[in-house]
């Protein structure tokens, strides 16, 4: 990008298409006298970056495509209302997400019924069910004769154990 100053000492302003200045090139335009030894260019539009837009040139920025109400709105609410707004979104967002989700589903069931595709084939090329090990309580094996205290065999070894022989403390 080029930056420039404009003629009259104004404001900088950038153009993403001005061409770089030799002494040789000058503007071509239809209908006028002036010639060039270099190539035609076409006249640019100068963007003053410098202003901010003005509420009704047309031009938006992303805070105003995304969230509705100007910044310079937005720069007036209390914590308490930017919170409450951004509570409101999020259950929009909520919303909308199950709503889509709903949709999916539906077409997914439609699928599946038009093509007769059997639940059990689904659920395999889904990855399967989960297999969930159900264990009942566990039997004592071991037990401390001076305290009483017991283990199973599962789990981390107690310290009363630690180090000795299994077999003295197995429950007969």
């Amino acid at each position: 990008m080029n930056s420039t100053n404009d003629m009259g000492g104004g404001p900088k302003t950038k153009s993403l298409f001005l061409p770089k200045a030799t002494a040789e090139t000058s503007l071509d335009v239809p209908g006028s006298s002036q010639t060039s030894s270099g190539p035609a260019v076409l006249p640019t539009r100068r963007i003053d970056f410098s202003k901010k837009p003005e509420v009704g040139d047309g031009a938006t920025t992303a805070t105003e495509q995304r969230i509705p109400g100007t910044p310079s709105e937005l720069d007036q609410l209390t914590i308490e209302a930017l919170q409450a707004r951004r509570e409101e979104l999020e259950e929009k967002i909520l919303a909308k997400r199950e709503t889509e989700k709903r949709a999916v589903i539906n077409q997914i069931v439609d699928l599946v019924n038009t093509h007769g595709i059997p639940v059990h084939e689904l659920v395999d090329a889904l990855g399967g069910l989960p297999i969930r090990r159900k264990l009942g309580p566990a039997v004592q094996k071991f037990q401390d004769p001076e305290t009483g205290l017991t283990w199973s065999g599962r789990g981390k070894e107690p310290l009363w154990l630690r180090g000795k022989d299994r077999m003295l403390f197995l429950i007969a």
